[in-house]
């Protein structure tokens, strides 16, 4: 059987981040309810008990004292803190939690008394920490008439932002967010909540502005996890390692950075990756939320994996769909926070997928004679679809138990139906094949297989994959503008400066294969125009560059050798550049990008080497730079056979002599750059003050077919280092 190809990136170890539960989680209950309501100290839970019953009693007897109300309410919520089994009473019934009740007897008591701020803060306690209140419309409406009224506890305000935010009452929040930044607490809270409220009116400007004013503001434990529970839905492991020593000054700069990143990688406008990160939250917030108990939530624990299907394996695949494999009752991918469910994590990094087909499998009538398991169902199950640069994600997910959902909320591996035949060919051959066996079988002998016809190894196969599949889903993350088809476009940012006025340019090349793209017949030949959109950043300049040409080509004989089509681009660029892409559209949705965003900046020092420009005269492109062509090499790669030039430029601030040059190329092997050079020139080197062209000419053709790391250093007359430049190079 052939192995599935998992495309989009190597199979990674499973990582997995730090638990951080959602910012609005309250400390413990008891403590902030004794903080809140002045409970008593020192109460065991049997005095708890008592205390409550007495309340209870004195509320119902005087219900129209708000006091009353108030002193249930915050003895209740110590109650929930402690952990002690509810039972009904005052606006309680069988089954509600002391919290539910808490909250019920303190809506009571602001019913009464809008204007009663402990009643407000401890509602407010108790509703952020549930996250979902028993009644989330009744808490919100009594939290923004109360802080209407004046009340401007911290706990409060902050429920009227969050609260306000989740019933759409825009003004309201944008009301409670504002006396929250004045009063001068809980800044960065108030800032997330109003950048927010920016990208909701699609005004990302001041929601970028705000986001990042937030992490400037996070200068404690609690405010940094406001910050910390926005990143961990994008961010990678070792971004969120690395976030977690950053200096709280340099925070807010530090979350820029990966972000404009992003954008130039997505070949984006700058903002859209955050603001396509707000979007994605309100729709996983929606439509992804687990309703796990705050009990467990508080505890740290997670629900065990516990499949909704309660056939095994041998009775699915006799009695529903032949082709049908159940997944393990395990977890291959462990969920690390209790807010959302496995298709959230996925949504944040990835959005939308192209396809997503839910199917909910039932045993068939035709094939069950027992009256009490016929049309039993099996795991809702879904599958979705990406396709990024024209490589495949795919993502399986089942139903549990015990979640809140009736819906497929895990990742699973190793699952196999019919359902799959409209994502993945291979996939929905195994299952074709299991289904074919098994009616061979069935006719055979007259009676269906006891086990699954599927091969254990084409299982693994797949799961394995699925493995790869999961490890990216959840540890990478795009925002790119998918198109229908993929140009598989090769580019390369070159840095330089411009001889005569030593200003910064940059010079990208560019291939895309002719098969990829959209092409017209004409009188003179076949004919194709490809848009290029090119972004460049500089972080330490924090500045952001958009250069769009539209080229158009002639291919006069469609059945020549040429497979690519190559060009360049020239425009005003920085020596700092630090991330760089390059995107390319045609119509009937074709599209395809290249980037870099770990681009290392040119030396800024009192001598400094631009990047390194490759050409071959036998790939016919060739760049004049105010002089000689300068050939290159746009697809990054060079015929060892040819004659291979270099060009690179030597900017000095003075008059060098007596400089010594080395060129060295280092092969790569399985990723690794080998300590020694395959081979190396040396050549004496004089530079005058200011922009230096050099334009080597090296022979290759003993070398090894493969990949290299070039890389030119420049010496003076006492051997000291002065600066080096490095880049890769295909030989063919």
């Amino acid at each position: 059987m052939i192995r599935l190809v998992v495309a989009l990136m190597q199979a990674l170890p499973v990582q997995h981040f730090p638990t951080l539960e959602h910012p609005g989680t309250a400390p413990a209950l008891r403590s902030a309810a004794d903080a809140i309501c002045d409970n008593p100290a020192g109460l065991d839970r049997n005095q708890l008990l008592a205390r409550e019953n007495r309340l209870a009693i004195d509320a119902a007897r005087a219900s129209s004292q708000a006091a009353g109300w108030l002193a249930l309410g915050c003895a209740r919520a110590a109650l929930d803190g402690d952990g002690a089994l509810s039972h009904d009473g005052p606006l309680m019934v069988v089954g509600n939690s002391w919290a539910t009740g808490s909250e019920r007897a303190l809506l009571k008591a602001l019913a009464i008394d809008p204007r009663n701020g402990r009643a407000a803060e401890a509602l407010a306690t108790l509703a952020l920490d549930d996250l979902e209140p028993d009644d989330v419309a009744a808490t919100a409406s009594a939290i923004v008439k109360a802080t209407a009224a004046g009340v401007s506890t911290p706990a409060a305000l902050r429920a009227c932002d969050e609260l306000a935010l989740r019933t759409g009452d825009i003004a309201s929040a944008r009301r409670c967010v504002a006396t929250g930044l004045a009063r001068g607490s809980d800044s960065t809270w108030h800032l997330i909540r109003r950048a927010r409220l920016d990208f909701r009116s699609a005004d990302t400007v001041s929601g970028t502005r705000d986001f990042l004013a937030a992490a400037g503001a996070a200068h404690d434990t609690a405010a940094r996890s406001e910050i910390d529970w926005q990143l961990q839905w994008f961010l990678s492991p070792d971004e969120q390692a690395t976030a977690s020593r950053i200096a709280d000054s340099a925070r807010a700069n530090w979350i820029r950075d990966r972000l404009v990143e992003r954008d130039v990688r997505d070949g984006q406008p700058r903002g859209a990756r955050l603001a396509e990160h707000f979007n994605r939250l309100e729709y996983a917030l929606a439509n992804f939320r687990l309703e796990i108990p705050a009990a467990i939530r508080r505890k740290g624990g997670l629900l065990a994996p516990t499949p909704e299907s309660h056939f095994s394996p041998d009775s699915l695949h006799m009695f529903c769909e032949p082709g049908l494999i159940p997944a393990d009752p395990v977890r291959d991918y462990h969920r690390w926070q209790s807010d959302i469910d496995d298709r959230g994590v996925v949504w944040l990094r990835f959005g939308a997928p192209e396809k997503r087909i839910r199917s909910s499998p039932s045993c068939a009538d035709t094939v069950i004679t027992d009256p009490q398991t016929r049309g039993i169902p099996i795991n809702p199950r879904e599958v979705w679809y990406y396709e990024i640069d024209g490589k495949p994600l795919l993502l399986n997910f089942e139903g549990e138990e015990f979640d809140g959902s009736e819906e497929a909320t895990r990742l699973v591996t190793g699952v196999l139906g019919s359902y799959l035949c409209d994502v993945d060919a291979l996939r929905c051959g195994l299952t074709q094949l299991s289904i074919a066996d098994w009616k061979a079988h069935t006719a055979k002998h007259g009676t269906p297989p006891s086990s699954p016809l599927v091969k254990v190894e084409d299982i693994e196969h797949v799961r394995q994959d699925d493995r790869a599949y999961i490890s990216a889903a959840t540890t990478a993350d795009d925002n790119s503008v998918r198109g229908e088809r993929n140009i598989a476009i090769v580019s390369r940012l070159h840095r330089l400066w411009d001889p005569i006025s030593a200003a910064p340019i940059a010079l990208i090349t560019y291939a895309f294969p002719i098969k990829d793209l959209a092409v017209q017949s004409g009188g003179a030949g076949v004919s194709t125009t490809v848009d290029l959109t090119v972004r460049q950043w500089d972080r330490d300049a924090d500045r952001w560059q958009d250069t769009s040409v539209s080229r158009h080509f002639q291919i006069a004989d469609t059945g020549s050798k040429a497979t690519n089509l190559v060009g360049y681009v020239v425009t005003p660029s920085s020596s700092g550049v630090s991330a760089w892409s390059v995107v390319a559209t045609q119509p009937e949705q074709r599209r395809g990008r290249a980037m870099d965003v770990t681009t290392a900046g040119l030396d800024p020092g009192p001598v400094a080497i631009s990047d390194l420009v490759f050409g071959s005269s036998a790939q016919g492109l060739s760049w004049r730079l105010h002089g000689e062509p300068i050939p290159l090499a746009p697809t990054n790669a060079v015929d060892r056979r040819d004659t291979v030039s270099m060009y690179y430029q030597i900017r000095s601030e003075t008059q060098r002599d007596g400089l010594r040059t080395t060129v060295a190329l280092y092969p790569i092997r399985d990723g690794v750059v080998s300590d020694s050079a395959a081979l190396q020139v040396t050549f004496d080197q004089a530079v005058h003050s200011g922009i230096n062209e050099v334009a080597p000419i090296v022979d290759l053709s003993n070398l090894d077919r493969g990949s290299y790391r070039v890389e030119v250093r420049l010496v003076d007359a006492a051997g000291r280092a002065l600066v080096r430049r490095r880049a890769g190079l295909d030989l063919r």
